[in-house]
């Protein structure tokens, strides 16, 4: 089970070291402790230490990742005591004040996908009313438009376009020759796309948490027809083997593509890490109803007898050709496949926890291109390997890390902190 925080309570409460009293906590192995909590550091979402005051005045500090589920919950608030959009404005530096026509363009192209009509300008600048940016932020935010706007930046992500398969291109990546390749797209043929387009939008409209989103799409069993999410999987049903590297670049911001062929010239994955990432999927099959017929209904479903086997030009001292190869990461935490109903659950858990080092920062990172036109970490389908020394503002990146979790990964309550940000709002 993910950890979901109360973002709304957390969010707008007084700062949380002022109320805090003594209490239980409890650690990973069940034992207990009384104590309060003063203080984190900065990488408290990932590998930090929480400081507790024992009840004799002694302040000690343990690791977060060994707390229980229900006290890393506790201590979500704390870096999120102030109002999220004066924290954005103070870790992005000055800002630049604009007027109401400026204002009011960016808003409607940003939040509706459209320059405002006449009618529209007309009824802004005529209002005095002090707070009428905001106020357009959230009927903007409410509005179909915005959901629609949103659903379209995020379909290539899901693969809804009717005739190819989203693969970012790669201009640098080199085959074993050195020469220079790009990936390739394939075709997105029938069945019809709309059922699944329509699924999307409505996950979209409804503010459906994002880890819970990727992983329905990513563990989607049955039938096409009775299962739009079934659809995300649907170009690969031609496949011998499912391609890990669209899923790792939309949702890890994870380049893997050279890995299918050799080893990674440019970061550290080895050919033998993308087999065993594919191998979460090595046991899913997709027939379709109707041998031969391309409108045919699509099924998905998982076998338990097959396993994914290196290519027989592996040419590493690390497998052979042909061997059989388990499921594995070679990053993140390790993942246990047999405690899961599919491998595929197994991935996916793996992928979406909110202390995988790259799920929240990647989904932060296009939004803030979705927001700003601007990631914080460039290229977003291609983050750095070591953030901290790659990204010119990397606090902000932290920061919109934790805000992305204490808003239980709801894009639309996440994306309001950054629109009501004076750095948005202009003023």
């Amino acid at each position: 089970m993910k950890i979901c925080f109360l973002a709304l309570f957390f969010l707008l409460v007084v700062p949380l070291g002022a109320q805090e009293n003594f209490r239980e906590w409890t650690d990973q192995s069940g034992r207990k402790l009384s104590a309060k909590l003063v203080g984190l550091d900065e990488s408290w979402g990932i590998d930090g230490l929480v400081k507790l005051e024992l009840e004799n005045g002694r302040i000690v500090s343990f690791p977060v990742s060994k707390l229980s589920e229900a006290d890393r919950k506790n201590i979500a608030g704390w870096e999120l005591r102030d109002p999220p959009s004066v924290k954005i404005d103070g870790l992005l530096g000055p800002k630049n004040p604009v007027t109401d026509s400026i204002f009011l363009r960016r808003a409607y192209l940003k939040l509706a996908g459209r320059v405002p009509i006449q009618a529209e300008r007309r009824s802004f600048q005529e209002s005095s009313h002090p707070e009428k940016r905001s106020g357009l932020v959230n009927q903007l935010l409410n509005s179909p438009e915005f959901n629609e706007h949103l659903f379209h930046y995020l379909s290539p992500l899901f693969r809804t376009d009717p005739k190819r398969q989203l693969q970012v291109p790669y201009p640098h990546c080199e085959n074993e020759n050195g020469k220079k390749e790009e990936a390739k797209l394939r075709l997105f043929q029938n069945p019809n796309p709309v059922p699944y387009q329509n699924w999307l939008k409505s996950q979209i409209a409804g503010n459906r948490p994002w880890d819970e989103l990727v992983t329905e799409v990513l563990t989607a069993t049955g039938s096409y027809s009775e299962n739009p999410a079934v659809g995300y999987f649907v170009p690969e049903r031609w496949s011998s083997l499912i391609d890990p590297a669209p899923i790792m670049t939309a949702f890890a911001g994870v380049e893997i593509t050279c890995a299918r062929c050799h080893n990674h010239p440019h970061t550290e994955i080895t050919q033998l890490d993308f087999y065993r990432i594919a191998s979460f999927f090595g046991k899913t099959r997709l027939k379709s109803s109707e041998a031969g017929t391309l409108a045919a209904d699509i099924i998905i479903s998982d076998r338990h007898l097959r396993r994914v086997a290196l290519p027989p030009n592996y040419r590493y001292a690390n497998g052979a050709p042909y061997q059989k190869v388990s499921p594995g990461m070679y990053f993140g935490k390790v993942v246990k496949e047999d405690s899961f109903p599919t491998y595929r659950a197994a991935f996916a858990d793996w992928l979406t926890d909110s202390r995988n080092p790259r799920f929240t920062i990647n989904i932060v990172n296009r939004l803030c291109v979705f927001a700003f036109g601007k990631p914080l970490a460039d290229p977003p389908h291609f983050l750095p390997g070591r953030l901290e020394s790659n990204v010119e503002n990397y606090r902000l990146l932290q920061y919109l890390e934790k805000l992305m979790i204490a808003s239980n990964y709801e894009l639309k309550t996440f994306l309001s902190h950054l629109y009501h940000s004076k750095t948005f709002i202009g003023e």
